[in-house]
């Protein structure tokens, strides 16, 4: 995956994942959810899910959290994936089962929120999984592209964007307020946090190691509509 392609609608034929985390309020992720051509959910994150007005095609985990909720979601419809090793968690046991599917594209809502120690590792095994699925992430408005080689995003001149090393990353960039050239970022030694697009294009290339590039907020939506042409 050298080159990444980073068009909505390439997303969108990929999978949705959601995790047991903080998901997007009930009308966002059925808007969210319509979208995608399949929509698989963690253990716990299909109960949750339901709730919202989701129903999505998949559960897999120890199903754990889904407990007594399992014939609820048969009779739905969901296929329910058992996978009980606890040497890997639900999200691992996901994406190796999508991989299995022959999914390439992911992209995971509720991914934070919740436990810390949960979060931390979530992003543990995206940068374990990068290599092997194009994956990104969304939360609270935020859009986390996960990076290995190449990526071109659009953008909007102002767009908050935050490049964090998983957990180093040798960099290139084109396209920011504070440019790096063949630059280490690396976790506990140097950062690239709360940086500024300066045009409609920013070029990633990350020669070694994976980053998540994260574009948030009010920007992040405008920078989307960019991407979609309205």
């Amino acid at each position: 995956m050298s080159r990444m392609e980073l068009q909505q609608n390439h997303w969108e034929q990929g999978t949705l994942l959601l995790l047991n985390g903080q998901l997007p309020p009930a009308p966002q992720l059925q808007s969210l959810s319509a979208r995608f051509r399949r929509v698989v959910a963690a253990d716990g994150a299909a109960v949750a899910a339901v709730k919202n007005g989701v129903t999505p095609d998949a559960v897999i985990g120890d199903l754990d959290s889904v407990g007594g909720q399992r014939t609820n979601l048969e009779e739905l419809g969901v296929t329910v994936i058992e996978r009980p090793s606890q040497e890997e968690n639900d999200f691992e046991k996901s994406l190796k089962w999508l991989i299995e599917q022959g999914e390439t594209t992911v992209t995971i809502a509720g991914i934070g929120g919740g436990m810390i120690d949960h979060t931390l590792n979530n992003f543990s095994i995206v940068a374990k999984f990068a290599h092997q699925l194009q994956l990104r992430f969304l939360h609270e408005g935020s859009v986390g592209i996960v990076v290995v080689g190449d990526a071109q995003i659009p953008a909007v001149p102002g767009l908050r964007v935050s490049i964090i090393p998983l957990p180093a990353a040798t960099i290139t960039t084109i396209g920011l307020a504070w440019e790096l050239s063949n630059q280490q970022l690396a976790i506990g030694q140097r950062e690239g946090a709360s940086n500024m697009a300066v045009a409609n294009l920013v070029s990633v290339r990350v020669h070694h190691g994976v980053a998540a590039v994260v574009v948030g907020g009010d920007a992040a939506e405008s920078a989307q509509r960019a991407n979609n042409g309205d």
